[in-house]
């Protein structure tokens, strides 16, 4: 059975843009192949931040599940993942 706590901290977010990339949230907004609200936080390492964060944050204060803060939730084979781990 897979220990959540443990999944967690062995794969936190790591502000990659990949699930942006794959699809948008149900906040967010698809063109030109990524969601618009997608912007580049630190080019060099290659993370990013998303333009609605604190809005988002303060609507999921209570949720179960909230959108951040939280764990990779596509760590395997995630290869703009590790990119951004190497550097």
């Amino acid at each position: 059975m897979l220990d959540m706590k443990k999944y967690k901290k062995d794969n936190p977010c790591v502000q990659c843009g990949y699930c942006c990339s794959v699809g948008p949230c149900h906040y967010g907004h698809w063109e030109n192949g990524k969601c618009s609200f997608l912007l580049v936080d630190n080019k060099e390492v290659g993370t990013f931040k998303c333009k609605l964060y604190e809005n988002i944050k303060i609507k999921e204060k209570y949720s179960n599940f909230p959108m951040f803060d939280g764990y990779c939730s596509s760590s395997l084979g995630n290869t703009v993942r590790d990119k951004v781990i190497k550097r």
